[in-house]
């Protein structure tokens, strides 16, 4: 445990740093394919697509054998398509290397979450879960900027080299620390199979799509919403996304202390938090410092919803931790692909001003199944 999480963490690090530095990337690899912006940018969808539709699939299907085989051949693989995207002559063909690693992504971060888990101390999975999604944090806060600026150096093929080695090398680590099993801890694939014979775990994965597609309806379009509508420059831009980002480690490291004593109540007060942020800010306060204070706290919570959601359906299907999360993590996805799709239709409907909106009722949804599901647990408790 002592070596497993820090090697996991930089694994994670790496793999969420490849799922999102592509947008960082989009004009380069625009220009080289010869495509559109908008053609471009559909591979990010075909990653998050290849995580809801493979992903769980594959998570069940390797559910039998040992952590760290999973975890090693998955890394190995994650990082020869990386560096296949990068000698791949044609957009298709980087399509395709898109989704498969989108398949990917659900078992190495369930596996890894679930692992990290079984090994904590008792009462304390959930914090090892929030120590695992630093380095989600990581990467999805700092992928885009650090790509956008590495690629004027080694441009857009070297830079995807480079993350394919930086997974590479992990790849060993996580052999030789991962912790090896007790064989009547591995799940069945009865186990799996009961889950999703369950209602109360569809609408713990209801909940999890409700939150991701609230705050992602307006996330996807922060950027010109913050310029456009409420008139900040670049500079000024920069200065509130890096106070999202602060405040989503902060976020992080507050919901590994709460999530153990209550993950449901958590998510409640996560999807409260988000809603009331979004919609705020959707006020068009044009004040830089209350600006900084509301993006702060939605950042806080966007990020703290990972680690939330993730400890609540892995902790409601135990008996299948790692498949529970990889279905967490695919429904996640869809709510991040559904959000940003409804604040597109949203901002072409009525414009930007109003995704906040959206967003918020989004979020408002997510609290009404949160407090069904509370009202099941409590019902159930003995």
């Amino acid at each position: 445990m002592d070596f497993f999480v820090p090697c996991l963490v930089l694994s994670i690090l790496g793999i969420v740093t490849i799922e999102f530095m592509l947008v960082g990337l989009l004009p380069e690899m625009a220009k080289a394919f010869d495509v559109s912006l908008e053609t471009i940018g559909r591979l990010v969808s075909l990653f998050a697509l290849g995580a809801a539709i493979g992903g769980p699939i594959l998570t069940f299907a390797v559910a039998r054998l040992p952590n760290h085989l999973v975890l090693t051949v998955g890394l190995l693989i994650f990082a020869l398509l990386t560096a296949t995207i990068a000698i791949t002559p044609s957009f298709e063909g980087v399509a395709l290397m898109r989704f498969l690693q989108g398949i990917l992504l659900p078992p190495l971060v369930s596996v890894g979450s679930a692992a990290a888990a079984a090994v904590a101390l008792p009462g304390k999975g959930g914090k090892a879960i929030a120590q695992v999604n630093f380095g989600t944090v990581l990467g999805s806060v700092f992928a885009v900027p650090a790509a956008a600026g590495a690629a004027h150096f080694l441009g857009w093929n070297g830079v995807h080299i480079f993350a394919a080695l930086f997974v590479l090398l992990s790849a060993p680590l996580i052999w030789f620390t991962t912790p090896r099993e007790n064989a009547v801890n591995v799940p069945t694939f009865s186990n799996q199979l009961h889950l999703l014979t369950q209602p109360t775990f569809f609408v713990h994965l209801l909940a999890t799509g409700l939150v991701f597609a609230g705050t992602f309806t307006a996330y996807s379009y922060i950027l010109p919403f913050l310029g456009e509508v409420l008139g900040f420059a670049p500079p000024t831009i920069g200065a509130l996304l890096f106070g999202f980002g602060v405040a989503g480690l902060l976020g992080n490291w507050l919901a590994g202390l709460m999530v153990d004593r209550g993950p449901t109540r958590l998510t409640l007060i996560v999807a409260s938090i988000l809603g009331l942020s979004i919609l705020t800010l959707s006020l068009q306060i044009s004040n830089m410092v209350a600006s900084f204070v509301i993006i702060s706290i939605w950042g806080g919570a966007h990020i703290a919803a990972f680690v939330t959601c993730q400890v609540r359906v892995m902790k409601m299907g135990a008996s299948a931790a790692a498949f529970a999360g990889a279905m967490n993590i695919a429904t996640a996805n869809l709510g991040i692909a559904g959000g940003a799709a409804l604040g597109g239709a949203v901002t072409d409907l009525y414009g930007l001003s109003a995704i906040g909106i959206a967003g918020a009722i989004l979020c408002l949804l997510a609290v009404l199944v949160t407090l069904v599901l509370l009202i099941v647990e409590r019902h159930d408790a003995p």
